[in-house]
């Protein structure tokens, strides 16, 4: 059986192994290789990062996180992203377990949640829009894999965020 959990230290060189697994060294956000950031990842309030964890053998087999964003300008923002799962675990549901437990862990914590998803891997790009993501942008040959790859940009709003947002804008005469 496979459980969501969010990550603990002792995860740390089983989350380096994952994207090790799935994207070799070509991964563009090179500190996701760094144990120490990861560990620092793990305990820091800027971000959430889960894990699935097959329960059976103990063994971490994907992971994902969310980037908080808060600021004067982007308060309240979060960043769907780093969604990594074990080649031997794909096709089991494990993505979307995860996405599943990322919307519950924030839904009550930001306004406005953002996924960058790879266009030559369009498995995040499914599990989003069937969450209620919709697709707002094209980030052409943003990052450098193995070849330079573009990206889709989705977005959410949760909770009362519109309602937050709606004004009665006048013409001062």
């Amino acid at each position: 059986m496979i459980r969501v959990r969010e990550a603990r230290e002792e995860d740390v060189g089983q989350i380096r192994e994952i994207f090790l697994a799935v994207y070799g060294t070509d991964y563009p956000h090179r500190e996701l290789y760094d144990e120490l950031w990861l560990k620092r990842s793990v305990f820091t309030d800027d971000a959430l990062i889960l894990v699935a964890e097959d329960t059976d053998s103990g063994r971490v087999v994907g992971t994902a996180s969310v980037l908080f964003d808060f600021g004067a300008h982007s308060d309240l923002v979060g960043e769907f992203g780093r969604l990594a799962v074990h080649p031997d675990y794909r096709r089991m549901q494990v993505g979307k377990l995860l996405m599943d437990k990322r919307l519950e862990a924030i839904k009550n914590r930001l306004h406005v949640g953002l996924v960058v998803a790879r266009t030559v891997h369009p498995y995040a790009q499914r599990i989003s829009l069937a969450q209620g993501f919709i697709a707002t942008g094209f980030l052409p040959l943003k990052h450098s894999f193995r070849h330079r790859e573009s990206f889709a940009l989705l977005a959410r709003y949760f909770g009362d965020a519109l309602a937050l947002r709606r004004n009665n804008p006048r013409i001062i005469p």
